[in-house]
């Protein structure tokens, strides 16, 4: 089945406990469309009152874009950190909206790009944001009850 998506949707995945809205998908209106890390899908996984926010590769201009027009609706729980914590995204202005208790770096241990970047580190540390990182802390899995985030795995 075909869905016709875009920001600001929610995508009917079938389950009706679990709300998907979409921030960006392709290139957001205004940003560039040279890099392709920017067509990131972003979304934001609701389960009660418990949210994970999903960013792929999208940079600062898709961050920006999407904070002007969903301000709050970014707050999560939990958050992907977009482009492996590369200097490109998570930034300062971000981290205030988005205000997550964790945060999941995937990245691959001695990646050659440097990943995670210590600007996008300094901006969880600065928001006081717990960090799970994929190259030192491996497969990172949740656990809600729908109220709060129970356990965090790795």
């Amino acid at each position: 089945e075909r869905h016709n998506l875009t920001p600001g949707s929610v995508w009917d995945i079938g389950d009706p406990t679990v709300i998907v809205k979409v921030f960006n998908i392709g290139y957001p209106e205004g940003v560039a469309d040279d890099n392709e890390n920017n067509r990131s899908i972003v979304l934001k996984w609701t389960f009660g009152d418990v949210d994970f926010l999903t960013t792929g590769d999208a940079e600062q201009p898709v961050e920006a874009k999407i904070m002007q027009q969903f301000g709050d609706e970014l707050r999560c729980e939990v958050l992907k950190i977009d482009h492996h914590g590369s200097s490109d995204g998570t930034t300062e202005s971000w981290m205030a909206r988005v205000s997550p208790m964790f945060a999941v770096i995937p990245v691959a241990r001695d990646n050659p790009y440097g990943h995670p970047h210590e600007e996008s580190l300094d901006a969880l540390h600065n928001h006081n944001v717990e960090i799970l990182r994929t190259d030192l802390n491996g497969t990172v899995d949740f656990v809600t009850d729908g109220q709060s985030v129970i356990e965090a795995w790795y």
